[in-house]
């Protein structure tokens, strides 16, 4: 999903399908670590850091 959302979109239309797929990812494993978890959901200025810098390197992996 994330690969056809990078080769369709721009970063911005990208990163908000991008954003989605990891808070996804992120519940699902939410027993592997607790303590990112909580901090990725109570702490919205990390998670725009953590959404940004990984929506920037996974974009750029998948439009390459």
């Amino acid at each position: 999903m994330a690969r056809k959302a990078a080769e369709a979109n721009v970063f911005d239309k990208f990163q908000l399908v991008f954003s989605g797929l990891l808070e996804s990812l992120l519940i699902e494993r939410m027993d592997i670590n607790e303590e990112l978890f909580s901090k990725f959901m109570s702490d919205e200025g990390f998670q725009k850091v953590i959404v940004n810098w990984l929506g920037h390197n996974v974009y750029e992996r998948m439009k390459s």
